[in-house]
């Protein structure tokens, strides 16, 4: 084997295969990495028994590839030299079962092992995979992974539940003390159901080796095993075999009260106030909501008192006191990504609840008479965003202003576009502006007429089955956040 790469480009995969190198010396092949130089490239596989990766380079990215060949390289020295060397390009070769390691500076030799000791590790693909975004699943793992147990009394509970039913793919994780729960919309719909638990260290290791961006990335579910597959890379883990208890029923569902808060501040003043609090008291912080205010406190007998207090909204007049871990409720807000919190309460003996405030969007449903609807489009019957056409002389912006008036009686401003799209049904062919409004103002009422039937807000991520496909268009391209820069 001979190559030479640019040390850039070979770390860069290193980084990626060197989550499932072995840290235990039991089994000193694991603990390698095999080079496997074809005439097509490189292929880099490590494997702990727990979870197994195989990336690749391709020989476009290798500046020379003079002799092919297979070995294995001991992971943890490898590394350490590769990182550390300055030089930008790396001249590769073995001499039997050495590899050697040269630069213009100097020469590094270490002693590899044969191949055939590698385990035979099959990365097998199915003919259905789930996509999804590496960015969403990244999310999923980073937001529920805080909650598995990590007491191996219980095995099942050191993995995250992953359902799949129809469009739905619904992540569970629990120690038994809390619950982290995330539920987010496939691009298709799934005839079979699927149940699986995958260790949570595993995803953890998974996290950091996925891209946050919207890349799709393949889930492929077997048996005993969980496959994923990205453009450049393929991430095996074992399943945990048994059957993850039944979590529906211990959600609350009816609430007593509900507080609105900042995120950022409720976790900054937690975390001020927990300054006192020690494993032996449980981390114990104290919560009392009065009229709008919210006392947070914790007591040391040794040490002191602490005591923090700010504003939130109420959806009632209720007032209530509850205590709780500040360890568990830090754990929780450090994986929301938004600027406001739901925090829902039923007594100070009940799980509290914490959610990400939704996003929320305004739909008018149009009457389901094509003649009321009065539509060009033929959208009779089905929920769309306040719309209509561009008058002459109009910019776009003026026309989404004056619809949304006249449809909703709502002074909407600070408009963008999000999208310009190209819509066709069997009547017409319409270039559609999808339009934001970052402030509004005013009481929503229908105008006079019976072409709209009445109003509602839905959850952007869990919108009505007769929603208008321009809309759908419209609303994609807002949570992929792919905005018109034209």
């Amino acid at each position: 084997m001979k190559l030479n790469i640019k040390k850039e480009i070979l770390n860069e995969k290193l980084n990626i295969v060197s989550k499932a190198i072995s840290t235990k010396n039991i089994i000193p092949v694991l603990c390698g990495i095999k080079f496997d130089l074809t005439s097509e490239g490189l292929f880099l596989t490590t494997s702990n028994d727990d979870i197994a990766i195989e990336t690749f380079i391709d020989k476009q990215e290798i500046d020379t590839i003079e002799d092919t060949g297979t070995i294995i390289i001991p992971g943890k020295y490898f590394l350490e030299i590769i990182r550390k060397i300055d030089d930008e390009y790396l001249n590769i070769e073995t001499d039997g079962l050495k590899i050697i390691i040269s630069t213009k500076r100097g020469e590094y030799s270490l002693n590899g092992m044969n191949s055939k000791e590698f385990p035979n590790i099959k990365m097998d693909l199915s003919t259905k995979p789930i996509k999804i975004s590496q960015k969403i699943l990244k999310t999923i793992i980073n937001q529920t992974c805080f909650a598995v147990s990590t007491q191996e009394s219980r095995p099942i509970l050191t993995g995250i539940n992953m359902t799949i039913d129809n469009d739905n793919l619904i992540c569970v994780a629990t120690d038994s003390y809390r619950l982290a729960k995330k539920i987010v919309k496939l691009d298709e719909i799934r005839t079979e159901t699927t149940n699986i638990v995958i260790p949570g260290k595993n995803l953890l290791e998974l996290s950091k080796i996925l891209e946050d961006e919207e890349k799709n990335l393949e889930l492929h579910i077997f048996p005993t095993n969980v496959l994923i597959k990205t453009e450049n890379m393929l991430f095996q883990s074992r399943l945990l075999n048994g059957s993850y208890p039944d979590t529906s029923k211990l959600i609350p569902t009816d609430f007593e009260l509900t507080i609105t808060l900042p995120l950022i501040e409720f976790y900054n003043t937690i975390d001020r106030v927990s300054l006192l609090t020690t494993e032996k008291d449980k981390n114990l912080v104290k919560m009392e909501v009065i009229d709008d205010n919210l006392m947070l406190s914790s007591t040391s007998q040794e040490i002191g008192k602490m005591e923090e207090n700010m504003k939130v909204e109420k959806n009632n007049d209720i007032n209530m006191k509850i205590a709780y871990s500040s360890k568990y409720m830090l754990d929780a807000l450090r994986t929301l990504k938004c600027e406001t919190i739901e925090v829902k309460l039923s007594s100070e003996i009940k799980p509290i609840i914490i959610k990400n405030k939704e996003d929320k969007i305004l739909m008018l449903l149009r009457n389901d008479d094509v003649k009321k609807a009065d539509s060009d489009m033929r959208l009779e019957g089905t929920w769309t965003l306040p719309s209509g056409k561009v008058k002459f002389g109009e910019t776009i912006e003026e026309a989404g202003i004056r619809k949304t008036k006249q449809e909703c009686n709502l002074d909407v401003s600070k408009i963008k576009v999000i999208c310009v799209q190209n819509d066709v049904n069997s009547y017409a062919q319409f270039a559609t502006f999808g339009l934001l409004a970052e402030d509004y103002s005013g009481t929503i009422s229908l105008p006079n007429t019976e072409e709209l039937i009445k109003y509602e807000w839905f959850d952007i991520s869990n919108m009505p089955e007769n929603t208008c496909e321009p809309t759908k268009r419209i609303i994609e391209k807002y949570l992929s956040n792919e905005f018109y820069n034209g």
